[in-house]
């Protein structure tokens, strides 16, 4: 029975410490309960007067005024969920944008095209990864450019584990 006992503390010690050492390590991340966030990033956008290239013309929810007005920036990042109950990411929000919205770029035809959704469901025991061509958020109103190396600071809120905030790095990729 001690034996037993103490091999239970041992694996509890184990699983605590590598757990404490995945986030130490893991870099630029974030988590609230079991959703944990990481590899945040976004490309440079500068000339916040003109139009972005592959910015959509007027996404459904937002005015055309807006989007005429400033530039636009797209942020990605892996969602994992380490829990047993499925959640999903319901919104968005940063000081560096007048908007924050999620969308999907989907191939419809010949084209691709980007539209808002109201959510991006996050498995139980799985991820999502929001990455070019699919989902990621759309960061609408840009009040300032930003260059290679600068860090935004996005808060996006789940259904279930609330709001974790997060540094997407700006990225040449």
């Amino acid at each position: 029975m001690i034996g037993r006992v103490w091999f239970l503390w041992v694996v509890v010690g184990l699983w605590a410490l590598a757990g404490c050492s995945a986030s130490a390590n893991s870099g630029a991340s974030a988590s609230a309960g079991p959703i944990q966030v990481s590899n945040a990033w976004m490309r440079p956008a500068v000339g916040m007067e003109e139009a972005q290239p592959d910015a959509m013309a007027t996404p459904v929810g937002a005015s055309a005024a807006l989007m005429a007005s400033a530039a636009n920036d797209v942020a990605y990042m892996t969602l994992r969920n380490t829990g047993q109950t499925p959640d999903r990411l319901v919104g968005a929000r940063s000081e560096a944008a007048n908007a924050v919205e999620l969308h999907i770029e989907e191939q419809k035809g010949d084209m691709m095209q980007m539209r808002p959704v109201d959510g991006i469901a996050v498995p139980a025991y799985g991820e999502v990864k929001l990455e070019p061509g699919g989902f990621h958020l759309m960061l609408i109103g840009l009040k300032r450019d930003l260059k290679v190396g600068d860090k935004v600071t996005i808060k996006i809120q789940f259904e279930r584990a609330g709001e974790v905030e997060i540094q997407a790095e700006v990225r040449a990729q």
